[in-house]
């Protein structure tokens, strides 16, 4: 696979935020270098599921050919 993707997670210590969903999905394009050693941010998404969420995009990623990996900073996944 030429294209690869790895899922940040977080979890939001702000109650500002609860009530979108404590956890956050940073999703970053790894398929080539970038001043970000992360990669290239795609998009941030908020969730009360993110085990769900991760599945779905790694089923969607799959289909389309993109290695996805995650890596849990939260360390509850």
């Amino acid at each position: 696979m030429d294209k690869s993707m790895t899922i940040y997670v977080s979890r939001s210590t702000d109650p500002r935020t609860a009530h979108i969903g404590p956890y956050f999905l940073d999703i970053r394009d790894t398929s080539r270098e970038t001043q970000d050693p992360k990669g290239r941010q795609m998009t941030t998404r908020v969730t009360a599921t993110p085990a769900e969420l991760i599945a779905q995009i790694t089923t969607e990623g799959i289909r389309q050919g993109v290695l996805v990996e995650f890596v849990d900073e939260t360390g509850e996944l």
